[in-house]
């Protein structure tokens, strides 16, 4: 008996948290060694006064005082709140309290508080919180200034492509062309279009409007996705097949329209990269509980994505379809981050892809 006192004394004595253990009468019994560090007092200067004597007449730290006094008000178990501690120096502590309130058949008898300081956690934390607020306004302000580069350039570039393409139209519609220029105007004509698709791109991407959320049914979002998908599919001669069973009820607070686009940027890749006219997909919905997460899951079994490719298919103008502009993923990742999401993507060569559309709950 005497070896486990011994045992649970020195446990005690040497946790690295703070614990003070007080009376029925108020009195503080005994106090560990993280007490004494805490704040500055030994057992000798605490042993047998109040709680009170001790905090209570100290005006500096109401907060602090507060969580003793709500513990002994309600006869509560396990308040805990994190506060601040202001010591005679004027150094600022940050502890986490946690008071609970001893009964013994329904009579008080003490009460037993833990204290943790966690002020240098603290001031990680806060840093960490700065330093991702720094990082997240100089994304936006570069952003911004994409996008107004981007909408000068589309402005300035479409009247000239215009002009190009209707010069070059007309040449091919002139009778007196000679026939040695007809596929030179042609060339032109193409790029001309071309061009304009491109300059189209960059206008719709640059004109992404901030999102604004509603609480949106995830079995309509995703219904009408695979609608207009389906649509698609049919227009490129191919048919579309999606292995989705039920969506379970949850709502999803997003822009229903910004967000619908995204989702139609990756289930149209998935048509444009099937490797037949049979488009096969999977689409699957997982809560993830650990992030507070949603999550949208898209698999097929089309070409694949080679891996050299990869580190680029977010980047603008980026594709290796025969016709398109490469700005699709570019614009669903953008949506996405907008709404304090992510977009991530695997995939192997010959072996289909797979993408995860993250949205926080």
């Amino acid at each position: 008996m005497l070896l486990d006192e011994l045992f649970l004394k020195t446990i005690f004595m040497h946790m690295p948290v703070g614990l003070a253990v007080m009376g029925e009468d108020g009195g503080i019994v005994t106090v560990n060694e993280a007490f004494e560090r805490i704040f500055l007092m030994d057992a000798g200067q605490v042993a047998g006064k109040g709680w009170g004597e001790l905090f209570l007449t100290d005006e500096k730290n109401p907060e602090f005082n507060q969580v003793i006094l709500d513990t002994i008000a309600r006869r509560a178990n396990g308040i805990k709140r994190e506060v601040p501690y202001f010591r005679d120096s004027g150094e600022t502590l940050t502890l986490m309290l946690v008071s609970s309130y001893l009964e013994r058949q329904g009579e008080r008898a003490g009460m037993l508080v833990l204290i943790d300081d966690v002020t240098e956690i603290r001031k990680l934390a806060d840093r960490e919180k700065r330093l991702l607020a720094e990082r997240a306004f100089l994304v936006r302000e570069r952003e911004e200034g994409v996008q107004k580069l981007a909408m000068c350039l589309a402005h300035q570039i479409r009247n000239p492509v215009l002009t190009i393409g209707g010069y070059a139209n007309l040449l091919l519609r002139n009778a007196d062309l000679a026939p040695s220029l007809r596929p030179r105007a042609e060339g032109i004509l193409d790029g001309s279009m071309r061009l304009e698709e491109l300059v189209k791109a960059v206008a719709s991407f640059a004109a992404l409007p901030s999102p604004s959320p509603l609480n949106v049914e995830l079995e309509s979002l995703l219904g009408s996705m695979i609608s207009s998908v389906e649509r698609y599919a049919a227009e490129q001669g191919k048919r579309l097949y999606v292995n989705n069973g039920s969506f379970p009820q949850c709502l999803l607070h997003v822009d229903p329209v910004l967000v619908q686009e995204a989702l139609l940027f990756v289930g149209m890749n998935c048509v444009d990269f099937a490797k037949d006219d049979d488009v096969r997909v999977r689409v699957r919905y997982q809560f993830h509980e650990k992030k507070k997460q949603h999550v949208i899951l898209f698999s097929d079994q089309g070409t694949g994505i080679a891996s050299s490719d990869l580190p680029y298919i977010y980047d603008p103008f980026f594709t290796t379809k025969a016709q398109g502009v490469g700005m699709g993923l570019t614009s669903a990742r953008r949506i996405l981050r907008e709404h304090g999401g992510e977009l991530h993507v695997r995939s192997r060569e010959g072996a289909g892809t797979f993408v995860a559309m993250h949205f926080p709950a």
